[in-house]
């Protein structure tokens, strides 16, 4: 019995720039991508309308209002630059193309804390003891700040 995926018919591709940027209107490195819904709501970060009030001039991908491939998702956080978001597959992918990373986690799925992260030297990983909204904007707003200086994987337990 052979039981496998046929790699040479498998092939991950991303999409041209021009083309993600023609179909979203998005620039590339113009834009902040955001994923803060899960299907365990537990995990699910509500308070994106409240940061986007506080960066009024900012272009926004919102992960869970648009239909894209996985491939078109993965052109899309390669192309942007900065990514806000929950533990969940977008996360990864933006620490695989070690894109800017603000981590938004809560602890309930967890006992006590949370221990797995993606690797990304240039990632800040928030914390919540309890639900993630008790991460506000303003915490997001100056690890941005903080961002844009250089940071080495930093975990913030709040």
């Amino acid at each position: 019995l052979d039981i496998g995926i046929n790699t040479d018919e498998f092939k991950t591709r991303l999409y041209p720039p021009e083309k993600i940027s023609k179909k979203f209107n998005l620039k590339p490195h113009e834009y902040i991508v955001i994923h803060t819904k899960s299907a365990a709501r537990i995990r699910s970060w509500n308070r994106i309308n409240e940061l986007k009030k506080l960066l009024p001039h900012e272009k926004f991908f919102i992960v869970q209002e648009e239909k894209t491939t996985i491939s078109e998702l993965a052109t899309i956080i390669k192309n942007s630059k900065l990514f806000i978001g929950i533990d969940s597959m977008p996360i990864w992918i933006a620490s695989s193309f070690e894109i800017p990373i603000i981590g938004l986690y809560g602890n309930l799925l967890y006992k006590n804390k949370v221990t797995h992260f993606p690797k990304n030297k240039h990632a800040i990983y928030l914390e919540a003891s309890g639900h993630p909204n008790k991460i506000s904007p303003n915490q997001i707003i100056k690890e941005i700040e903080k961002l844009i200086g250089g940071v080495n994987g930093k975990r913030i337990w709040l």
